[in-house]
């Protein structure tokens, strides 16, 4: 996957593309509306459950499972099962649905990025019981942070985090 800086009607992108699609488009100059694209080959669970809303995830009355790649961090999974949560903390970076909220809050406010995401993944390798909170994610700033509704497919793609499989139930999809 490369990283591409790309400049439309004065303002400047981070384009994330791999070998079938562009994967997300980022403003760098300010917060905006982001576009996650999708292969066409990607399933079709992949393109669902990118418009879902962010915290919507951690509702569901069945646990959820995406196996998702990081530009810099690879493999990461994000889960609201505790058993898919349980074996998959030791091969890869897990996030778990209340995570998931958290990493939508501070993409809703500009408050981190690729960058700071792959951080947090290596923190996760290093110290798996570790859990990112809303108020880490969203940093040392006084102020009230109110959820934006953001989708799923818009979070992700803020971090340059492309989803690769979807599962439902207590099994790590293929």
């Amino acid at each position: 996957m490369a990283n591409v800086n790309h400049v439309s009607r004065g303002r400047q992108y981070r384009l994330f593309v791999d070998d079938d699609a562009a994967v997300a488009a980022v403003a760098v100059s300010e917060s905006e509306a982001l576009t996650l694209c999708t292969a066409p080959s990607d399933p079709i669970a992949v393109r669902e459950v990118l418009s879902l809303p962010a915290r919507l995830l951690g509702e569901l009355p069945a646990s959820a499972t995406l196996v998702c790649e990081h530009i810099d961090a690879g493999r990461v999974v994000l889960t609201t099962s505790q058993l898919v949560h349980a074996a998959s903390v030791g091969s890869w970076p897990t996030f778990t649905g209340r995570e998931l909220a958290a990493l939508a809050l501070a993409a809703e406010h500009d408050r981190a990025s690729a960058e700071v995401f792959a951080v947090w993944c290596e923190r996760k390798r290093g110290a798996r019981s570790w859990r990112l909170s809303a108020d880490e994610a969203v940093g040392a700033v006084t102020g009230v942070f109110a959820s934006r509704g953001w989708s799923i497919g818009r979070v992700l793609g803020w971090y340059a985090v492309r989803v690769l499989s979807v599962g439902v139930g207590d099994e790590v999809p293929a």
